[in-house]
């Protein structure tokens, strides 16, 4: 499913994506900065790849930032049937 990676990867390059208000809080609480998170798409690490499920075909990847890694949730919010748009990072 390398080619949702890819997808998702192209969606964020291009600024066609948004970012849920679940993971905006998780960022907020954590002190993360979005743009620390989105400069290190170019070398995350994919953990796991979802084919289907409640968010449709999404993958858990891992960033590792200054302050150590974290991972994140990114997924195609088109195919997504039961998304309520707080769930993570949709493209």
């Amino acid at each position: 499913m390398d080619d949702l990676a890819d997808r998702i990867r192209n969606w964020i390059a291009s600024g066609a994506f948004r970012v849920s208000d679940h993971a905006q809080g998780r960022l907020d609480e954590r002190g993360l900065l979005l743009s620390d998170i989105l400069a290190s798409v170019a070398s995350w690490s994919v953990i796991e790849t979802y084919e289907s499920g409640r968010m449709g075909p999404s993958l858990l990847a891992r960033h590792v930032l200054p302050g150590g890694p974290i991972h994140c949730l990114g997924y195609d919010k088109r195919k997504c049937g039961s998304c309520r748009s707080r769930d993570g990072l949709s493209a």
